[in-house]
Protein backbone atom coordinates (compact mmCIF):
# COMPACT_ATOMS: atom_id res chain seq x y z
CA UNK A 1 0.00 0.00 0.00
CA UNK A 2 2.91 2.34 0.67
CA UNK A 3 4.19 1.80 -2.88
CA UNK A 4 0.73 2.54 -4.28
CA UNK A 5 0.50 5.71 -2.20
CA UNK A 6 3.92 6.90 -3.42
CA UNK A 7 2.93 6.22 -7.04
CA UNK A 8 -0.28 8.20 -6.57
CA UNK A 9 1.55 11.12 -5.01
CA UNK A 10 4.00 11.24 -7.94
CA UNK A 11 1.12 11.29 -10.45
CA UNK A 12 -0.78 13.90 -8.46
CA UNK A 13 2.23 16.23 -8.43
CA UNK A 14 2.05 16.33 -12.25
CA UNK A 15 -1.38 17.94 -11.97
CA UNK A 16 -3.70 15.01 -12.58
CA UNK A 17 -6.96 14.83 -10.64
CA UNK A 18 -8.49 11.87 -12.51
CA UNK A 19 -6.84 8.51 -11.89
CA UNK A 20 -7.47 5.08 -13.41
CA UNK A 21 -6.44 2.04 -11.35
CA UNK A 22 -5.62 -1.12 -13.31
CA UNK A 23 -5.08 -4.73 -12.27
CA UNK A 24 -4.74 -8.02 -14.07
CA UNK A 25 -7.60 -10.48 -14.39
CA UNK A 26 -6.81 -12.46 -11.24
CA UNK A 27 -9.12 -11.70 -8.33
CA UNK A 28 -6.87 -13.90 -6.20
CA UNK A 29 -3.84 -11.61 -6.57
CA UNK A 30 -5.92 -8.40 -6.56
CA UNK A 31 -9.07 -9.12 -4.61
CA UNK A 32 -11.83 -6.61 -3.89
CA UNK A 33 -10.47 -5.78 -0.44
CA UNK A 34 -6.98 -5.14 -1.85
CA UNK A 35 -8.33 -2.79 -4.52
CA UNK A 36 -10.47 -0.97 -1.94
CA UNK A 37 -7.40 -0.39 0.25
CA UNK A 38 -5.60 1.03 -2.78
CA UNK A 39 -8.52 3.41 -3.35
CA UNK A 40 -8.36 4.46 0.32
CA UNK A 41 -4.69 5.34 -0.03
CA UNK A 42 -5.31 7.41 -3.19
CA UNK A 43 -8.69 9.11 -2.90
CA UNK A 44 -7.50 12.16 -0.96
CA UNK A 45 -5.25 13.12 -3.89
CA UNK A 46 -7.78 12.70 -6.70
CA UNK A 47 -11.28 14.06 -7.32
CA UNK A 48 -12.18 11.07 -9.52
CA UNK A 49 -10.93 7.49 -9.26
CA UNK A 50 -11.79 4.90 -11.88
CA UNK A 51 -11.06 1.20 -12.04
CA UNK A 52 -10.15 -0.99 -15.00
CA UNK A 53 -10.06 -4.41 -13.39
CA UNK A 54 -11.58 -7.87 -13.85
CA UNK A 55 -15.43 -7.97 -14.06
CA UNK A 56 -17.05 -7.93 -10.64
CA UNK A 57 -20.44 -8.77 -9.18
CA UNK A 58 -22.90 -5.92 -8.59
CA UNK A 59 -22.37 -5.98 -4.81
CA UNK A 60 -18.60 -5.67 -5.32
CA UNK A 61 -19.12 -2.65 -7.56
CA UNK A 62 -21.41 -1.15 -4.90
CA UNK A 63 -18.62 -1.63 -2.39
CA UNK A 64 -16.18 0.10 -4.74
CA UNK A 65 -18.57 3.04 -5.15
CA UNK A 66 -18.94 3.27 -1.38
CA UNK A 67 -15.15 3.38 -1.03
CA UNK A 68 -14.87 6.28 -3.50
CA UNK A 69 -14.69 4.81 -7.04
CA UNK A 70 -16.91 6.70 -9.48
CA UNK A 71 -15.98 5.36 -12.92
CA UNK A 72 -15.61 1.94 -14.49
CA UNK A 73 -13.79 0.82 -17.63
CA UNK A 74 -14.50 -2.63 -19.05
CA UNK A 75 -13.41 -3.41 -22.60
CA UNK A 76 -15.10 -6.43 -24.10
CA UNK A 77 -12.02 -6.70 -26.34
CA UNK A 78 -13.99 -8.53 -29.03
CA UNK A 79 -17.78 -8.70 -29.36
CA UNK A 80 -17.83 -11.64 -31.78
CA UNK A 81 -18.38 -14.53 -29.38
CA UNK A 82 -16.63 -17.12 -31.53
CA UNK A 83 -13.49 -14.98 -31.83
CA UNK A 84 -13.72 -14.27 -28.10
CA UNK A 85 -13.58 -18.02 -27.40
CA UNK A 86 -10.44 -18.30 -29.57
CA UNK A 87 -8.69 -15.46 -27.73
CA UNK A 88 -9.83 -16.41 -24.19
CA UNK A 89 -9.67 -20.18 -24.10
CA UNK A 90 -9.54 -20.57 -20.32
CA UNK A 91 -9.14 -18.62 -17.10
CA UNK A 92 -11.37 -15.95 -15.48
CA UNK A 93 -11.61 -13.95 -18.70
CA UNK A 94 -13.20 -16.79 -20.67
CA UNK A 95 -16.77 -16.02 -19.51
CA UNK A 96 -18.03 -13.87 -22.40
CA UNK A 97 -21.46 -13.06 -20.96
CA UNK A 98 -20.17 -12.16 -17.51
CA UNK A 99 -17.74 -9.68 -19.06
CA UNK A 100 -20.36 -8.28 -21.44
CA UNK A 101 -22.74 -7.53 -18.57
CA UNK A 102 -20.09 -5.95 -16.32
CA UNK A 103 -20.72 -2.31 -17.39
CA UNK A 104 -24.43 -2.75 -16.66
CA UNK A 105 -23.67 -4.17 -13.22
CA UNK A 106 -21.47 -1.11 -12.65
CA UNK A 107 -24.31 1.19 -13.69
CA UNK A 108 -26.71 -0.58 -11.32
CA UNK A 109 -24.14 -0.18 -8.55
CA UNK A 110 -24.05 3.59 -8.98
CA UNK A 111 -20.98 4.25 -11.13
CA UNK A 112 -21.08 7.83 -12.45
CA UNK A 113 -19.13 7.04 -15.61
CA UNK A 114 -18.61 4.01 -17.86
CA UNK A 115 -16.08 3.37 -20.64
CA UNK A 116 -16.49 0.54 -23.14
CA UNK A 117 -14.73 -0.54 -26.30
CA UNK A 118 -13.29 -3.28 -28.49
CA UNK A 119 -9.62 -4.04 -29.05
CA UNK A 120 -9.34 -3.28 -32.74
CA UNK A 121 -7.35 -5.92 -34.58
CA UNK A 122 -8.88 -9.06 -33.12
CA UNK A 123 -11.77 -9.07 -35.61
CA UNK A 124 -13.20 -7.02 -38.50
CA UNK A 125 -12.99 -3.51 -37.07
CA UNK A 126 -16.28 -2.35 -38.63
CA UNK A 127 -18.22 -5.15 -36.93
CA UNK A 128 -16.55 -4.43 -33.60
CA UNK A 129 -17.28 -0.69 -33.71
CA UNK A 130 -20.87 -1.46 -34.72
CA UNK A 131 -21.41 -3.77 -31.74
CA UNK A 132 -19.64 -1.37 -29.38
CA UNK A 133 -22.13 1.30 -30.40
CA UNK A 134 -25.09 -1.05 -29.93
CA UNK A 135 -23.76 -1.84 -26.46
CA UNK A 136 -23.47 1.88 -25.76
CA UNK A 137 -26.98 2.54 -27.06
CA UNK A 138 -28.37 -0.09 -24.69
CA UNK A 139 -26.54 1.37 -21.70
CA UNK A 140 -27.61 4.95 -22.47
CA UNK A 141 -31.22 3.92 -22.94
CA UNK A 142 -31.41 2.01 -19.67
CA UNK A 143 -29.08 4.18 -17.56
CA UNK A 144 -29.46 7.72 -18.93
CA UNK A 145 -27.77 9.36 -15.93
CA UNK A 146 -24.50 7.52 -16.55
CA UNK A 147 -21.78 9.34 -18.49
CA UNK A 148 -20.68 6.99 -21.29
CA UNK A 149 -17.38 6.99 -23.17
CA UNK A 150 -16.01 4.86 -25.99
CA UNK A 151 -12.44 3.79 -26.68
CA UNK A 152 -10.84 2.61 -29.93
CA UNK A 153 -7.58 0.93 -28.86
CA UNK A 154 -5.60 -0.75 -31.61
CA UNK A 155 -3.71 -3.86 -30.61
CA UNK A 156 -0.07 -3.20 -29.76
CA UNK A 157 2.92 -5.55 -29.36
CA UNK A 158 2.48 -7.68 -26.23
CA UNK A 159 3.87 -10.78 -24.57
CA UNK A 160 2.48 -13.94 -26.09
CA UNK A 161 1.01 -14.39 -29.54
CA UNK A 162 -2.24 -14.60 -31.45
CA UNK A 163 -2.27 -15.64 -35.09
CA UNK A 164 -5.58 -14.04 -36.06
CA UNK A 165 -4.64 -10.35 -35.77
CA UNK A 166 -6.21 -8.20 -38.50
CA UNK A 167 -4.54 -4.96 -39.55
CA UNK A 168 -6.32 -1.73 -38.62
CA UNK A 169 -4.60 1.15 -40.40
CA UNK A 170 -4.82 4.88 -39.67
CA UNK A 171 -7.64 5.36 -42.16
CA UNK A 172 -9.63 2.59 -40.45
CA UNK A 173 -9.09 4.28 -37.09
CA UNK A 174 -10.33 7.61 -38.44
CA UNK A 175 -13.43 5.91 -39.85
CA UNK A 176 -14.08 4.28 -36.47
CA UNK A 177 -13.82 7.56 -34.56
CA UNK A 178 -16.06 9.42 -37.03
CA UNK A 179 -18.64 6.63 -36.87
CA UNK A 180 -18.76 6.85 -33.07
CA UNK A 181 -19.07 10.62 -33.11
CA UNK A 182 -21.86 10.60 -35.71
CA UNK A 183 -23.76 7.85 -33.93
CA UNK A 184 -23.45 9.36 -30.45
CA UNK A 185 -23.05 13.14 -30.46
CA UNK A 186 -22.73 13.38 -26.68
CA UNK A 187 -20.64 10.33 -25.83
CA UNK A 188 -17.03 10.68 -24.77
CA UNK A 189 -14.21 9.31 -26.91
CA UNK A 190 -10.95 8.28 -25.24
CA UNK A 191 -7.64 8.18 -27.13
CA UNK A 192 -4.72 6.50 -25.41
CA UNK A 193 -0.96 6.51 -25.79
CA UNK A 194 -1.28 3.41 -27.96
CA UNK A 195 -1.25 6.01 -30.76
CA UNK A 196 1.65 8.32 -31.64
CA UNK A 197 1.76 11.99 -30.68
CA UNK A 198 1.43 13.23 -34.27
CA UNK A 199 -1.57 10.99 -34.96
CA UNK A 200 -3.30 11.96 -31.72
CA UNK A 201 -2.75 15.62 -32.57
CA UNK A 202 -4.61 15.18 -35.85
CA UNK A 203 -7.39 13.00 -34.42
CA UNK A 204 -8.40 15.37 -31.59
CA UNK A 205 -10.53 17.68 -33.81
CA UNK A 206 -12.64 14.68 -34.86
CA UNK A 207 -14.29 14.62 -31.44
CA UNK A 208 -11.81 13.21 -28.94
CA UNK A 209 -12.76 14.21 -25.39
CA UNK A 210 -10.13 12.52 -23.21
CA UNK A 211 -6.40 11.82 -23.60
CA UNK A 212 -4.05 9.86 -21.44
CA UNK A 213 -0.65 11.50 -20.91
CA UNK A 214 2.70 10.69 -19.36
CA UNK A 215 1.66 7.05 -19.23
CA UNK A 216 3.64 4.03 -18.07
CA UNK A 217 2.20 0.53 -18.40
CA UNK A 218 4.87 -0.80 -16.01
CA UNK A 219 3.98 -1.67 -12.44
CA UNK A 220 5.09 1.30 -10.33
CA UNK A 221 6.19 3.08 -13.49
CA UNK A 222 6.64 6.45 -11.73
CA UNK A 223 8.45 5.38 -8.58
CA UNK A 224 9.49 1.70 -8.71
CA UNK A 225 11.17 1.53 -12.12
CA UNK A 226 10.66 -2.22 -12.31
CA UNK A 227 11.86 -3.73 -15.57
CA UNK A 228 9.88 -5.96 -17.88
CA UNK A 229 6.45 -5.49 -16.23
CA UNK A 230 4.75 -3.51 -19.01
CA UNK A 231 1.31 -4.59 -20.19
CA UNK A 232 2.11 -3.50 -23.77
CA UNK A 233 4.39 -1.10 -25.62
CA UNK A 234 2.98 2.42 -25.94
CA UNK A 235 3.46 4.64 -29.00
CA UNK A 236 3.37 8.07 -27.37
CA UNK A 237 6.03 8.48 -24.68
CA UNK A 238 5.57 12.26 -24.50
CA UNK A 239 5.76 13.96 -21.13
CA UNK A 240 2.73 15.66 -19.61
CA UNK A 241 4.18 19.07 -20.51
CA UNK A 242 4.68 17.97 -24.13
CA UNK A 243 1.03 16.91 -24.36
CA UNK A 244 -0.07 20.25 -22.88
CA UNK A 245 2.07 22.10 -25.44
CA UNK A 246 0.63 19.99 -28.27
CA UNK A 247 -2.93 20.80 -27.22
CA UNK A 248 -2.15 24.50 -26.97
CA UNK A 249 -0.57 24.48 -30.43
CA UNK A 250 -3.87 23.38 -32.03
CA UNK A 251 -6.08 25.70 -30.00
CA UNK A 252 -7.16 23.43 -27.16
CA UNK A 253 -6.91 23.84 -23.40
CA UNK A 254 -5.94 20.93 -21.20
CA UNK A 255 -8.25 20.17 -18.28
CA UNK A 256 -6.95 18.08 -15.39
CA UNK A 257 -10.11 18.24 -13.33
CA UNK A 258 -13.78 18.47 -14.33
CA UNK A 259 -15.44 16.72 -11.41
CA UNK A 260 -15.67 17.23 -7.64
CA UNK A 261 -17.04 14.77 -5.10
CA UNK A 262 -19.27 16.20 -2.37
Amino acid sequence: MEEIKLEGEAISKEGFKHLLILTGESNIHSNVEYISKAVDSLKEKFSSIGIEVYPMETDDYKYMVKKGVDSLTVYQEVYDEEVYKEVHIKGPKSNYKFRLDAPERGAKAGMRSLSIGALLGLNNFRKEVFYTLLHGKYLKKNYPKVELSYSVPRIRPFKGCYEGIKEVNDKDLVQSILCIRLFDNNGGINLSTRESLSLRKNLIPLGITKLSAGVSTDVGGRTQKDDDTSQFKISDESSVDEIKDMLKSIGYQHVFKDWEKF
